[in-house]
């Protein structure tokens, strides 16, 4: 036999045995699970290439996200959400794509650590940590468990072991507990709790201060329903805030109101509508709330601007109203939720509901844990349990006196600033890595199942499970979490393998519930307006803001390295604190980026260097550090942490304090030094979208001629009746040195390409919640470079978010909006023909295609780019500061670069890969017709909103063919003729060209 067939064949016969080897996939039970398939193959065929995916819950929140998690090789590798799932419906956060590096992170606890007679820790084995803790529990009489928000079995366990061993479980602690708005349902409708709202179903939704689609409760299940609700075209969204937001922007009208204002829009709304509410409140309620047409004008907006609220609320049939975030968070919050909860109800409360609230029944207020810090000053507390939350890092006075505790037992994944204060600190699993369930909310039960393999470390369960058999000889709790999860599961379905089928196999279930009717509680709501703060003082002055982050929320998830990495959506910002400043106000006290301020009212005080904000109002200031709500004062009637500070003063301090904008570049000051990447570049300019020469942006007059072929050949589109005299550039063909790519392969191979992939952006659905940036990393095994390579330009992220400031045609207002930047994948594209190695080319599908080992990086590529969106590898395996294994981490699909290349979005050219792969065997095609087989890059497939769509640009039934004619679709830099293949679609009824960089 020649060794080149025999070389064959055993290539034959390796390959037959990891197909039959990989055709089953076993359950961590040890029976054969429902196969759940990558996005990138048919639901109907299973993979081959030796990877699973099974069911699972996100845990980076309490949101409880459904996802499926991706092994590949036994080792968990990304987190995609689950399209089954009613809470998500596929789509996952930028949290949630990144909360699998926990499971890797070189800072995790590996073993038990007890504090020695010197005060540091050091490791001890499982039996000797519980040891010293059944110890310390059987000599002590005040005993307390203090906790995160839990749901679910493992809620159910903490209550048993609790009883069991005299344990007093405290309030649960979060530093967002939406204590305003639980009290304000309370009395209103007599439920203390956080509703689901039905976004989706709604045909106009009304929102003031509430962040629905960054923070506010469960943002990916609002953006899911804010994407449905867009589509349907006759769904407005009005939004009222005094600060500027993601979410804000996104509304089809943003109105700024003036802090506590919000009482005085409410009250005017209810006195103008109640004579028309579907449920009636009483006239003394009524007569007490009205306010004047003066006093509106209090909360900032004109008549003409309350006017067509007033209408939008008249005229809609299903209206949900809202309130939240900043704006129920300052003194008079508890009026502006309880107004805003009257308003609901004289609407109509189809839109609220509490039969699947989301269950806040055990989580505590800021009172809660200002009474466990009494406990503590008083030397009252022998032991106390720490789990799942991080009080000494929001409270200031918690954590001075954290130390009264006489004995300390913390449990997590890491050292943070409560569990490094324990005396015992027991190492947690990773999700991934747990056996467990989640309750998101009532009637919905989350599976949370291991797909890794843990070590040294437990579940918080089982831990729990293991004390109190030692402890009680008489308990009757199973002694393994597992047993007990069974137990509790097999209540659910009784005489039915409910664990191996539904449950398994969807990784939720959903169960019936006690409905919960909306009814007013008449008697409570009317005894509090009677003595509410109907008309607050409106502050003059500054007043800062203390708001979640929509990187890390409540500061829980600023630990993950990734998301220091992506920029924050409005000010460009990666690593770092700083403060925003609205323009106005920066203008006049001269202030400008990277110069460190000084906030102060009364007692407190912060430094930060600032960061000018557009489009914000006069005088407001917001800073991302929810932990400094412990050091500002609480509602005593609610607990709820007041996040405004009035009457702030702000002074420059002379000093400077890098941080990396990443919107900027190499830009000359003043005083002649270069400012690098401390300032952005966004200036009052053209913004590039506008340049829109064959008139996609905003088109007056229909296409009377579809795109030929779409990136035809002279790059041109045609439009019958086009008054061509009005344009800035004629419509004529464009001669060029290159032929067509299409034809360039046909002449070579014989035969033409079925595909053109192109992307089409939705910019009035986007709202740049930067999850398809995370997802994007993690798929693509991009490197992290770090706060110090970022200061210098040296990011290496694929894909950008870039906030542009223009004026609204409509309003007449400045306003913000986000783009996302990618790889344009250029038909006739400029960084191909100046590579001299070819290791850029253009690859027969459409695809500005990179091969990394012919790579030389001269960097030529780059330069000759319009948009920016090439990344030189400066190091090895990234930023060696996160010290992550990038064998374990990394995508095995995706080559991981080395130093000294370029690289760039490719639309994920490995899933394309793949799913050509399986068309092949099918004798099919790739695309979204039946029986073809899908594919979506990653960035498409996490995103909520349904902003992204990515298809085969030469399929004329394609959904993204479909968006890429309508008439506000155009190409950025459309005029340069290099024919990029990303569509984006501008708000209808903006004027694109008139825009103005932020």
């Amino acid at each position: 036999m020649k060794r080149r067939d025999f070389l064959k064949l055993l290539g034959v016969a390796g390959a037959a045995t990891m197909s039959t080897s990989c055709i089953e996939t076993y359950h961590w039970m040890g029976t054969k699970s429902r196969r759940r398939y990558s996005y990138l193959t048919a639901k109907e065929e299973e993979a081959a290439n030796g990877e699973a995916y099974y069911a699972s819950t996100c845990m980076e929140c309490s949101g409880s996200c459904g996802v499926e998690v991706r092994v590949r090789e036994g080792k968990a590798v990304k987190l995609e959400g689950n399209t089954e799932h009613p809470v998500n419906h596929g789509g996952l956060c930028a949290r949630g794509q990144a909360s699998l590096s926990r499971l890797y992170d070189p800072q995790r606890l590996q073993s038990p650590k007890m504090k020695n007679a010197d005060g540091n820790f050091e490791d001890v084995s499982w039996g000797k940590a519980y040891a010293a803790i059944t110890k310390v529990i059987k000599g002590a009489e005040q005993k307390y468990y203090l906790s995160g928000r839990t749901t679910g079995s493992l809620s159910e366990l903490i209550d048993s072991f609790c009883k069991s061993l005299k344990v007093t479980k405290l309030p649960e602690f979060e530093p967002y507990a939406h204590a305003n708005l639980r009290m304000a349902n309370k009395i209103v409708f007599g439920q203390a709790d956080v509703p689901a709202y039905d976004v989706e179903n709604s045909d106009m939704m009304f929102t003031i201060g509430a962040e629905m689609l960054d923070t506010f409760v469960s943002p990916v299940s609002h953006a899911v329903q804010f994407g449905k609700a867009k589509a349907r075209g006759d769904w407005q969204w009005l939004h009222v805030e005094p600060h500027l937001s993601s979410s804000g922007l996104k509304a089809s009208r943003r109105y700024t109101i003036k802090p506590q204002g919000e009482v005085y829009l409410l009250r005017w709304l209810i006195g103008k509508l109640a004579k028309t509410f579907k449920n009636q409140l009483a006239e003394d309620v009524v007569k007490k709330i009205t306010a004047t047409d003066e006093e509106a004008l209090k909360s900032g907006l004109q008549i003409e601007q309350l006017n067509p609220i007033l209408e939008a609320l008249k005229s809609a049939k299903k209206p949900l109203v809202v309130s939240g975030g900043t704006s129920i968070t300052h003194e008079t919050g508890l009026e502006v939720a309880v107004l805003t909860a009257l308003l609901q109800w004289g609407l109509g409360g189809e839109t609220v509901n509490f039969t699947h609230s989301q269950n806040y029944a055990n989580v505590g207020t800021r009172l809660d844990l200002a009474n466990t810090t009494s406990l503590l000053k008083d030397k009252k507390i022998d032991v106390l349990f720490v789990t799942r939350c991080n009080p000494n890092l929001h409270s200031a006075d918690f954590k001075a006196q954290f130390n009264n505790a006489k004995f300390k037992i913390g449990m997590g994944m890491k050292l943070d600033d409560t569990l490094s204060e324990c005396d015992v600190v027991l190492p947690m699993s990773h999700f991934t890595e747990s056996l467990d369930d989640a309750q998101p909310r009532r009637g919905l039960l989350n599976l949370i199942q291991p797909v890794a393999k843990a070590n040294n470390t437990k579940q918080e369960g089982d831990v729990l499970l293991e004390l109190v058999n030692i402890l009680d000889s008489e308990t009757e709790l199973p002694g393994l979490y597992e047993d007990y999860l069974y137990d509790k599961w097999a209540t659910l379905n009784p005489g039915k393998p409910f664990v191996q089928n539904e449950f398994l196999a969807k990784g939720f279930y959903e169960t019936k519930v006690e409905e919960v009717k909306l009814s007013l509680d008449a008697a409570a709501s009317g005894e509090f307006v009677k003595n509410a703060t109907l008309a607050p003082g409106i502050k003059d002055g500054n007043t800062l803001f203390v708001i979640p982050s929509i990187r890390f929320f409540d500061g829980r998830s600023k630990d993950i390295t990734l998301l220091q990495e992506i920029p924050d959506t409005l000010t460009t910002i990666t690593y770092g604190e700083w403060v925003s400043v609205a323009q106005k106000t920066a203008e006049a006290l001269n202030i400008k980026d990277c110069d460190e301020v000084e906030v102060k009212s009364g007692d407190f005080s912060v430094k930060r260097p600032a960061k000018i904000q557009p489009v914000m109002a006069d005088g407001i200031l917001t800073i991302q550090e929810p932990h400094l709500l412990g050091q500002l004062k609480v509602d005593e009637r609610s607990g709820e942490a007041i996040a405004s500070v009035y009457e702030s003063s702000i002074v420059k301090t002379g000093k400077q304090i890098p941080i990396p904008i990443l919107s900027g570049s190499m830009e000359s000051r003043d005083d002649g030094s270069i400012y690098d990447r401390q300032n952005g570049i966004n200036r009052r300019g053209v913004i590039p979208y506008g340049y829109d020469p064959h008139g996609h942006g905003a088109h007056k007059d229909e296409h009377k001629d579809e795109h030929k072929d779409e990136h035809h050949k002279d790059d041109t589109v045609t439009h019958e009746n086009h008054d061509h005299s009005k344009d800035e550039y004629e419509h004529e063909a464009r001669k060029s040195l290159y032929r067509d790519n299409h034809d360039e392969y046909e002449i070579t191979t014989g035969e033409r390409s079925p595909y053109r992939w192109a992307m089409a952006v939705d910019l009035d659905t986007c709202n740049g919640c930067v999850a398809c940036v995370a997802s994007c990393y993690i798929e693509n095994n991009v490197a992290i470079t770090g706060p110090e390579e970022h200061l210098k330009g040296r990011e290496m992220s694929w894909l950008r978010f870039e906030p542009y400031v223009y004026e609204d045609e409509e309003t007449k207002e400045e306003t913000i909006q986000v783009v996302p930047m990618m790889c344009q994948q250029c038909e006739s594209a400029p960084c191909e023909s100046v590579c001299p190695v070819f290791a850029a080319y253009h690859n027969p599908d459409g695809l500005n295609a990179q091969i990394y080992n012919r790579c030389v990086g001269t960097r030529y590529c780059a330069n000759n780019c319009p948009y920016k969106v090439r990344r030189f590898n400066w190091f090895d395996n990234g930023y060696k500061g996160r010290h992550l294994p990038l064998h374990t981490v990394h995508n095995p699909d995706v080559f991981v670069r080395t130093k000294g290349i370029m690289e760039k979005c490719t639309f994920c050219v490995q899933r394309i890969r793949s799913a050509k792969d399986i068309a092949k065997d099918k004798k099919t095609l790739v695309g979204e017709g039946e029986g073809q087989v899908p594919v979506s890059p990653a960035c498409v497939q996490t995103c909520a909103t349904g902003a992204l769509t990515f298809g085969n640009i030469l399929d004329k039934n394609s959904k993204v063919y479909k968006m890429a004619q309508k008439d506000n679709a155009h190409r950025i830099f459309e005029i340069t003729g290099i024919g990029p293949s990303v569509y984006y679609l501008g708000k209808k009824g903006s004027k694109n060209d008139t825009g103005k960089h932020g």
